[in-house]
């Protein structure tokens, strides 16, 4: 990428949208997944990388991201993608309204969000909701530099429909995956 389309893509900053920024309300009458939200429980405790829930609209994958965040007893952030993360500057302002990260140069943003994270001593769990959303290279490229070059305190559990355009193989042979898919998550 040339820098000057590098300079022009982080031009201007948006504001976050901090709707977004926390899971939507709990169903009033949700179905206990217990052996779901076992799974996940302890696939963040054994300190592993990424959880991924994939399956078409309906199967519960937000709220059972919701679930596991009110039981965690360690920080976590949420982030509900849309299409708008699309472009880099926007997806920079959510990431760094999570982290409490001042605007600043935004071409600097995201050096500064990584060595924020680097810094971090105790674990964090990143909830990405809606990440099938991503779709642009620059958008899909900052997830997977989070999934890899990030602190190993980082952890991310993400929901998607269908396949996640994300570099997960090197994950997945070092056993830092866990995935849910429709089979996983169909109720009986």
């Amino acid at each position: 990428m040339s820098q000057h389309r590098q300079h022009s893509e982080y031009r201007d900053t948006p504001p976050p949208d901090h709707a977004r920024l926390r899971p939507p309300p709990l169903p009033a009458a949700s179905l206990a997944r217990t052996a779901l939200l076992d799974s996940l429980m302890q696939h963040l405790a054994q300190g592993r990388r990424l959880a991924l829930l994939r399956s078409p609209p309906g199967y519960g994958k937000t709220t059972l991201m919701h679930a596991c965040a009110l039981q965690l007893q360690q920080d976590w952030l949420w982030l509900r993608c849309s299409s708008a993360d699309n472009q880099p500057a926007q997806l920079l302002s959510q990431l760094a309204a999570l982290l409490a990260v001042p605007p600043g140069n935004p071409a600097h943003l995201e050096t500064v969000l990584f060595n924020q994270l680097e810094s971090r001593q105790a674990p964090l769990v990143l909830f990405i909701d809606n990440l099938h959303l991503l779709r642009s290279n620059p958008a899909r490229q900052l997830v997977n530099r989070l999934l890899t070059l990030a602190t190993s305190q980082l952890q991310i559990v993400a929901a998607c429909q269908g396949e996640p355009q994300l570099a997960i193989t090197q994950l997945y042979r070092d056993q830092q995956l866990l995935e849910l898919d429709t089979t996983d998550l169909t109720l009986d």
